[in-house]
């Protein structure tokens, strides 16, 4: 049976647009659109899966409209800098889900228009002015010279793309200015790395993590006050902070992964940490649980030298907290954890460890993975890290 004895599963009018299910000769979805005297001027495969071809359906769509009628806007008039406060409007921006973009990713991308961008837009700009390819080829260049790492002028450059999707969305430009201007590395470059590489001295050893771990434990020692009151308590303890570098250090856990652990996701019998949860910091004031990055709830296993640590610990936190099922690694006075505090306690600590000021706490959960692979297929070294692809676990 043929794509014209079925009625179409999806259809758009203004223009009409219809998306057609796969039949038994061919098993993709198919897409067929109308102008406005009803000739069809579309007839495209569309993917085997419906969201795909919604998808293609609303580029399709998109397109054909700005062909059917004039623009709205005349680009020469609209203020360019005017149209970005539209585009840096939180309720705007749209991930892969259609979901709007947290705070915190609003207030990364507005601060990268306002350094890197706008700087280059002389008073009175408009959105014509925008569609000239040597504006963004400058405004790549002048990022690489300012000595930013590959990987921040990657993001610079998809930044720059994301506002021209927007105004393209908005009928204000009809092309990809960008089309053909690098903003990405390859493995060729970068001294034959990607961008997204981590380099060997990014990553420390374990003697390191040890190190760091006896500093972290000291520094939460009981101290008194300046006016000679009661000692402050660290409400994780000396034996929870020395726990948490080394946990990250063998199970790869990432921050908010770390901070939302709680006591029954952790089977110290078989040295298991269940990880199903993150705790999510959109600004300064704004903080939930959610499911882990990409949804990648997995179940990692920790070195059998913390077993008797770690049992320690949760009756430590169920002590202090009167809870049966407490957060194993709160903030110092028993609330959820800040990460800006989280990030001061340990560089106080590497400080004292002898860590270089290039090593990063994050560079414990690098020296997981390259631990892991010296014994684990990437596959698997990719699910416990919980990257979604080992692609992604290969070029990182």
């Amino acid at each position: 049976m043929g794509h014209k004895d079925h009625a179409p599963v999806r259809s758009y009018t203004d223009p009409r647009v219809d998306i057609f299910t796969p039949t038994d000769s061919s098993p993709y979805f198919r897409i067929r659109g109308y102008d406005e005297a009803g000739r069809r001027v579309v007839d495209t495969t569309a993917g085997r899966s419906l969201r795909a071809a919604e998808k293609k359906a609303a580029e399709i769509t998109r397109r054909m409209r700005h062909g059917q009628r004039r623009q709205s806007r005349d680009p020469r008039e609209v203020a360019a800098r005017a149209e970005a406060r539209r585009w840096l409007d939180p309720a705007n921006h749209r991930t892969r889900d259609i979901k709007p973009w947290s705070n915190r990713h609003a207030e990364n991308v507005e601060r990268e228009w306002r350094l890197r961008i706008e700087t280059h837009l002389r008073r009175g700009a408009t959105v014509a002015n925008l569609d000239d390819k040597t504006l963004w080829v400058r405004i790549l260049n002048d990022a690489q010279s300012s000595g930013l790492s590959p990987a921040a002028v990657q993001k610079t450059g998809q930044i720059c793309r994301s506002l021209i999707s927007w105004l393209m969305e908005q009928d204000l430009l009809d092309h990809n200015p960008m089309r053909g201007v690098r903003y990405s590395q390859t493995r060729g470059d970068n001294d034959g790395l990607d961008p997204t590489a981590v380099r060997a001295e990014q990553i420390p050893n374990m003697d390191l993590a040890h190190a760091l771990a006896w500093w972290m434990a000291w520094n939460a020692w009981p101290e008194r006050s300046s006016n000679g009151g009661a000692r402050t308590i660290d409400a994780v303890g000396p034996k929870g902070r020395a726990i948490q570098p080394m946990l990250v250090a063998t199970t790869g856990l990432r921050n908010g992964e770390l901070f939302a652990l709680r006591a029954s996701r952790v089977d110290t019998a078989n040295l298991e940490v269940r990880v199903d949860q993150q705790l999510v910091e959109e600004d300064s004031s704004s903080r939930y649980f959610d499911r882990p990055k990409h949804g990648s709830i997995r179940t990692v296993t920790f070195a059998g030298f913390l077993q008797e640590d770690m049992d320690a610990l949760i009756a430590h936190r169920r002590t202090v907290s009167g809870e049966d099922d407490p957060l194993l690694f709160c903030g110092r006075h028993g609330g959820l954890e800040w990460r800006r505090n989280h990030t001061r306690r340990f560089r106080s600590a590497a400080r004292q460890a002898g860590w270089p000021d290039h090593l990063t706490w994050y560079g414990l959960r690098h020296l997981f993975a390259v631990t892991m692979l010296e014994s684990l297929p990437l596959e698997v070294v990719s699910r416990l890290m919980g990257h979604h692809s080992p692609e992604f676990t290969a070029r990182r």
